[in-house]
């Protein structure tokens, strides 16, 4: 008999509560930040560059739970553009800069 197939994220709960890595992105040209989540960023930075006539960049990236980036998207709300896609607002600039700054890549001038 064959046993069910165990889903990774059997043990976390609802969907909330599962790993995920949070990033986000920022268009060269609009300088527009997304905010979101994927287990692998990198391959997630590749598919929104294929649909994206700006060139994007990784500004950061950290290991949370999913339920952390809907966090975020509220937070920063007041600075929503469209979608995941958020003004670059100093608070928002900010709050990247001062969590993880070893971390940060710094963009590339348009």
């Amino acid at each position: 008999m064959k046993r069910p197939a165990i889903l990774w994220t059997e043990g976390f709960g609802n969907t909330l509560n599962r790993p995920t890595s949070i990033y986000f992105i920022q268009g060269q040209a609009t300088r527009l930040i997304k905010i979101g989540h994927a287990i692998n960023v990198a391959k997630r930075l590749r598919d929104l560059q294929v649909t994206s006539p700006d060139a994007l960049s990784l500004l950061w990236d950290y290991q949370a739970v999913v339920r952390h980036e809907k966090e975020l998207h509220r937070h920063f709300a007041e600075w929503r553009v469209r979608g995941e896609w958020f003004e670059p607002h100093e608070s928002l600039l900010r709050y990247i800069r001062n969590r993880k700054p070893g971390r940060l890549t710094k963009p590339r001038a348009p």
